[in-house]
């Protein structure tokens, strides 16, 4: 903090001084018994997601557009818990009505979705 606060000359807003500098932004931790998922952002690379396979010892990181290809939706969902044996993610409506929806059940739901219905919601177990 007492970096922090000496590069922004006292001000509250750390924001853009993270973003200069070589520093973890933002993250998620999520963990199923057999991964750990790492959703982040650091400074001067796109958005990332890092897997830790437990059984394996071994860490992966993919950029947000080969995550968004390894799931194959069609569609980019966002963590909101987990369970001992996959993740919870919401799929975004709004963003959703744009791309290409390949999934039969997923896109007829979307499609027959009002914004009055609850959060389509789907669990992504990783594969080892």
């Amino acid at each position: 903090m007492d970096f922090l606060k000496k590069e922004t000359k006292g001000k509250s807003d750390y924001t853009k001084t993270i973003d200069n500098h070589d520093f973890i932004s933002s993250f998620g931790l999520y963990e199923t018994k057999d991964f750990l998922w790492i959703p982040f952002h650091k400074s001067n690379m796109p958005p990332c997601t890092g897997f830790y396979d437990k059984k394996e010892k071994k860490g992966y990181i993919l950029s947000l557009s080969d995550y968004f290809k390894s799931i194959n939706l069609g569609v980019l969902p966002f963590a909101k818990g987990n369970t001992d044996e996959c993740l919870i993610c919401e799929i975004k409506f709004d963003e959703d009505k744009k791309t290409t929806i390949k999934n039969k059940v997923l896109k007829d739901a979307i499609e027959n979705k009002s914004p009055d219905d609850n959060p389509i919601l789907c669990l992504i177990k990783a594969k080892q």
